[in-house]
């Protein structure tokens, strides 16, 4: 049986685990709350190692 560490990865909100074809998927919102990311891993303890992929960023400005 695997002990897995509560929380799975840290300082995320509203995480979600995929799993599609041969890799795993984590998708979660960082810290700042201004952009979701996403890990992939073959193994779901993969998800662990950073190495996220931002999904959008914010613009630099706001919007007149």
């Amino acid at each position: 049986m695997n002990n897995w560490p509560n929380p799975f990865i840290e300082q995320r909100a509203d995480p979600f685990i995929l799993r599609h074809l041969s890799h795993y998927y984590f998708i979660a919102s960082v810290p700042e709350s201004d952009r979701p990311e996403i890990r992939r891993a073959v193994t779901i303890e993969g998800l662990r190692d950073p190495d996220p992929a931002a999904v959008r960023r914010p613009p630099q400005t706001p919007p007149i």
